[in-house]
C-alpha cells in the first residue's frame, strides 16, 4: 500500500516502529534546527502581512496607468468614484504603515531573544543602524504612520500631466501638507529635501525595496549560522517521513 512501517490504520501499526517514530518526533520537535526554522517562519509570516499590504496598495496605484481608468476617475460626473478610490488608497496606506512597525518590532524582539549571547546580534544591530536608524526615508515612513494612527489620516490627491502624446497620473502626498507635520529630525530632513509633491508609488517602492533587501540579508546570515542544525533536523524529518510513508522532498506518499 506504500503507507510505510506505521501502516494505514492504528491496528496495523508495528509497535517497534511506532516507538521509534515517537522518539524521533520528540527529538525533531526539540531540535535546534527545527526551532530556528519555526522562529524564522514566524518572522516570514510578519513579512507576508507587510508584503501583502504593499502589493494590494501598489496594485491599486497601478490602475492609474490605464488611460481609461484615469479618465473614469477624473470625470466631473464621477466624483463619488474618485472619492471611493482615494479612500481605498488611504486605507491601504494606513495598513501598510501599521504593518511596517509590526515588522520592525517583531524582528527586533526575535533577534534579541534568539541571539542575546551570540556575535550575530551585534552585526544585526550594526546593519539596522546603517540601513534604517540613519535613514530619513525610514523615519519618514515611521512618522507618517504615527501621524495617521494618532492624529489624522493624510489626504493623497491625484495629479495629472497631459501632453498631446502622453499622460502622467499619480497619487501624491502634498509637500505643503507634509511640511505642516511635527516630524522628528531625520524625517524632517527628508521632507525638507523635497522640491515637489511626493509620488506615493515611488516612495512606497523605494522603502519596500529597502525592507526586502534587509530581509534577504538577515535570512542569509542566519542560514550561515544554523546551516548544520537545519541539515541535521532534515535528516530526522526524512526518517519520520519514511516511517509515515511520505517522501519529505516531494510531499507525496512513497509507493
Amino acid at each position: 500500500m506504500g503507507l510505510g512501517p506505521l501502516g494505514g490504520h492504528r491496528k496495523n501499526v508495528d509497535p517497534e516502529s511506532f516507538e521509534r517514530y515517537k522518539k524521533l518526533r520528540a527529538e525533531y520537535l526539540a531540535h535546534p534546527g527545527k526551532v530556528f526554522l519555526d522562529n524564522r517562519r514566524r518572522l516570514d509570516d510578519t513579512l507576508h502581512i507587510l508584503h501583502g499590504n504593499y502589493a494590494h496598495l501598489r496594485l491599486l496605484l497601478k490602475q492609474l496607468e490605464d488611460p481609461a481608468k484615469e479618465i473614469e476617475l477624473m470625470a466631473e460626473a464621477n466624483r463619488e468614484g474618485l472619492y471611493a478610490y482615494l479612500r481605498e488608497v488611504i486605507r491601504l496606506l494606513h495598513n501598510y504603515l501599521a504593518s511596517v512597525l509590526t515588522w520592525v518590532h517583531h524582528c527586533r524582539n526575535a533577534m534579541r531573544d534568539q541571539y542575546e549571547d551570540h556575535p550575530f546580534l551585534e552585526a544585526y544591530q550594526a546593519k539596522v543602524t546603517a540601513d534604517f536608524a540613519t535613514s530619513g526615508l525610514h523615519h519618514f515612513m515611521q512618522e507618517l504612520r504615527n501621524e495617521m494612527l494618532h492624529h489624522e489620516l493624510i489626504t493623497a490627491p491625484i495629479t495629472s500631466k497631459w501632453t498631446p502624446t502622453s499622460f502622467d497620473t499619480h497619487v501624491q502626498l502634498r509637500r505643503e501638507r507634509l511640511q505642516g507635520i511635527d516630524w522628528n529630525a531625520e524625517a524632517r530632513s527628508f521632507v525638507d529635501s523635497l522640491t515637489d509633491d511626493l509620488n506615493l508609488e515611488e516612495v512606497l517602492d523605494r522603502y519596500h525595496r529597502k525592507v526586502l533587501e534587509f530581509h534577504v540579508w538577515t535570512v542569509q546570515e542566519q542560514v550561515k549560522i544554523h546551516k548544520g542544525e537545519i541539515a541535521a533536523s532534515r535528516v530526522l524529518l526524512d526518517e519520520i517521513g519514511r516511517l509515515e510513508g511520505f517522501d519529505i522532498a516531494t510531499g507525496e506518499r512513497r509507493e
